[in-house]
This record gives C-alpha cells, sequence and structure tokens, in this order.
C-alpha cells in the first residue's frame, strides 16, 4: 500500500489537484498527502478479498481522511471569498446563547436558573464549526444548493470519527464509497473554479 501511496501522491501533485491554494503551500501538502492516503485505501480495499467488519473501517477511515479534506478546502475557500471583506470576516457568525443570570433553589430540584439570551459574534477563524461554516456559505450564497448538501453529507460521514456518531451509522459499502468519492472531485471542482472566477 505505501508504494500505492506514493504513486498516488505524485500523480495528484502532478495533476495539480489543488492549484487553487496558492498561499499556503503546507495545507496544499497536507490535502495531497490526505488524499493520496484515502485514494490508496480504497484501491486497497478495491484489490482485496478483506472481512466485512475490516473493510468497514477502512471505509470509515477514508470517509474521515474525506471529511478532513473538504472541511480545509471549504475554510480556504471561504477565507479566501472574504480576504478584503473585513466587516463579513468579523461578523462571521451570530450565535445565541444562555447568560445564567440568578440561581434560586426549589423544593422540587437542586437548583433552578435565570437566564438571559444574549448574541455573540464569532470571527472567521480557522476553530470554527465545519457546520456552521457550510451553513454560513450557503446563507450568504458562496455555495450552490448542491454542492451545500454534497458537503453536509460528507460532513456527516466525518463526524462518524466520534464513538457515540459511528454507533449509530448504517454500514458503509464500497459503492458508498465510490459515491463519496465522486461528490469530494465535484466539491473540490466547484470551490476551484469559484475561486479562479474571482481571481481573473
Amino acid at each position: 500500500m505505501e508504494k500505492d501511496f506514493l504513486d498516488l501522491l505524485k500523480n495528484l501533485q502532478n495533476k495539480k489537484v489543488f492549484k487553487f491554494i496558492k498561499n499556503d503551500l503546507e495545507l496544499k501538502n497536507i490535502l495531497y498527502k490526505f488524499l493520496a492516503y484515502s485514494l490508496a485505501n480504497f484501491k486497497d480495499i478495491k484489490n482485496n478479498c478483506f472481512k466485512d467488519d475490516f473493510i468497514e473501517l477502512k471505509i470509515h477511515t477514508v470517509l474521515v481522511y474525506l471529511g478532513s479534506i473538504i472541511e480545509a478546502v471549504l475554510y480556504y475557500f471561504v477565507d479566501e471569498k472574504l480576504k478584503n471583506n473585513d466587516k463579513k470576516r468579523k461578523k462571521y457568525l451570530k450565535i445565541k446563547e444562555y447568560q445564567e443570570i440568578q440561581k434560586l433553589k426549589l423544593p422540587e430540584c437542586d437548583y433552578f436558573s435565570v437566564c438571559k439570551i444574549s448574541e455573540k459574534e464569532l470571527d472567521l477563524n480557522d476553530t470554527i464549526n465545519f457546520n456552521a461554516l457550510i451553513n454560513w456559505a450557503k446563507d450568504n450564497k458562496l455555495i450552490s444548493k448542491e454542492i451545500f448538501e454534497k458537503i453536509n453529507e460528507v460532513r456527516k460521514m466525518r463526524n462518524s470519527v466520534h464513538i457515540n456518531v459511528y454507533k449509530l451509522w448504517k454500514l458503509k459499502r464500497f459503492d458508498d464509497l465510490k459515491k463519496v468519492l465522486i461528490d469530494v472531485k465535484e466539491i473540490i471542482d466547484y470551490l476551484d473554479n469559484n475561486l479562479t472566477e474571482i481571481k481573473s
């Protein structure tokens, strides 16, 4: 599998799959490695007979890597789109939070809190929530509805990295993985095309 990984890595770099990432060489190199590793595992699953449990775990691993790739390229895409728009960057997302004002002791329970709802604005930064980033990009019409749905599906599968999510997920088969790989390519192409448009 290591030889497949190295061959795929070289091939992806030669094809310049992540050519739209101009300002972050380290990110680009990591993305190439993650995608080459995902494709090497895909090839390994396709070419070998493994027991169902092992195949499912290999598919799970690939989906987690693909989700990480899409999260990173979407963040890069949004960051580039907003590079010259400080107002939108600083008001990237509004969230509502409950703030405790006072605790009251009641006979029925240990304590009861009186709260107020406050609004908080988040800046666009690399610690933002993947789901919030996807929704914000859709709401601001940076991505199409179709791409939003594809990214959201990849996000849900990527969340299976959490065991509580993994316990609930339906068994993923080789055909599911093929479909996700096609979606990932379409997402990357879409982001590439839409970034190229604004830089032309």
